[in-house]
């Protein structure tokens, strides 16, 4: 009679447990998560801006040079070579614009003065000598309560008196180096807020060699300032759902592979391990086998029950016969045994 076929997956029970615990230890760590996730109160520190500015300097010119034949017009824009012996005088438009996220008590104070230096490069950088300060202005004071603020100031003059300088400090130093005139706007704009206070330097220039037949002018400091006042705030990360929801997604599969598993498989018994052994068998020996489907009708003289494959094989060599064995669809080997034919001898292995 055949044996009954057996519907569940056949799995190890050292394997079978091996997997569970796995699954268990996965289970196990998603949950420490998830619990984490659900009652950890997570702080962070964010910067919250309490106040912000922004200073824009500017040092806008024109340079106004005496009628000729060469050009049409007596001023010239910005970005140009000039014309020492055409120059009449240059005239510079400083400007401060100052806007904020809020009011504040602004102060600036500030003056224009020119510079006339002595200097000389050394490794690529300007090495001054020395200079001479001229004001141009009288210090200046500007004080407003305001989120805005926006202060121009225009000077103008000429080279005459800086170059006269020049060359007299050039004859009493004895120093062949170069020289140059900076014309600035300089000075300080203090800022009171209720959160803080801030102070920001105003520093716009522009800059002109001086005792040279051809120069240009160059500016310098008229690049935006931005500053601000900050907080530093505790703020509790809110729940993360999303991973709150992947968490519990994942420990329900883990708990629903655990009883999927208790259900479809189960140890194998006798008879599976007997037909595992059988497919083994078949493996490493199948070449020196042959299946037959029916027993032949042979009464035996004698019968030799062997203890193992390897004393069949052993016979099977010596009387140079193959190994015979029923086959069966369900078992493989029927019976699980195998045997060799020698005359009216039947040699036999049972597989156990």
């Amino acid at each position: 009679m055949k044996n009954k076929i057996h519907k569940k997956m056949k799995l190890k029970t050292s394997i079978k447990y091996g997997i569970i615990i796995g699954i268990l230890a996965i289970a196990a760590y998603i949950g420490f998560r998830l619990v984490r996730e659900l009652t950890s109160d997570k702080v962070i520190q964010e910067e919250h801006t309490l106040y912000q500015y922004t200073l824009q300097p500017k040092a806008d010119y024109l340079v106004h040079i005496k009628e000729n034949i060469v050009y049409d017009g007596t001023i010239q824009g910005e970005g140009l070579e000039y014309s020492r012996n055409l120059l009449d005088y240059i005239e510079v438009n400083f400007s401060t614009e100052y806007q904020s996220s809020d009011i504040a008590e602004l102060q600036l104070e500030y003056q224009i003065n020119a510079y006339v230096n002595g200097y000389k490069y050394i490794n690529d950088g300007k090495a001054i000598n020395w200079s001479k300060l001229f004001p141009l202005t009288d210090k200046r004071r500007v004080a407003v309560s305001d989120s805005y603020l926006y202060e121009e100031a225009k000077v103008e003059f000429g080279l005459d008196d800086y170059e006269a300088f020049a060359t007299e400090a050039k004859m009493v130093t004895g120093m062949n180096i170069s020289t140059e005139v900076v014309v600035c706007m300089e000075g300080t704009l203090s800022i009171v807020t209720p959160n803080g206070n801030l102070s920001t330097p105003v520093a716009s220039s522009i800059s002109l060699p001086i005792l040279e037949s051809i120069f240009t002018i160059n500016k310098s400091g008229v690049d935006p300032v931005n500053d601000m006042i900050v907080d530093q705030v505790d703020v509790t990360v809110p729940i993360n759902y999303k991973l709150v929801t992947l968490f519990a997604v994942l420990f329900f599969i883990c708990i629903i592979a655990i009883i999927i598993l208790l259900l479809i498989t189960e140890a194998p018994g006798t008879y599976d391990i007997l037909i595992a052994k059988s497919r083994k068998l078949i493996k490493n020996y199948g070449s020196r086998m042959i299946a037959i489907h029916n027993k032949p009708e042979q009464k035996f003289r004698q019968t030799y029950e062997l203890n193992s494959i390897n004393d069949l094989i052993k016979i099977s060599d010596e009387i140079q016969k193959p190994i015979f064995y029923q086959y069966d669809e369900i078992s493989i080997i029927e019976d699980f045994m195998l045997h060799v034919i020698d005359g009216d001898n039947l040699y036999l292995y049972h597989i156990y």
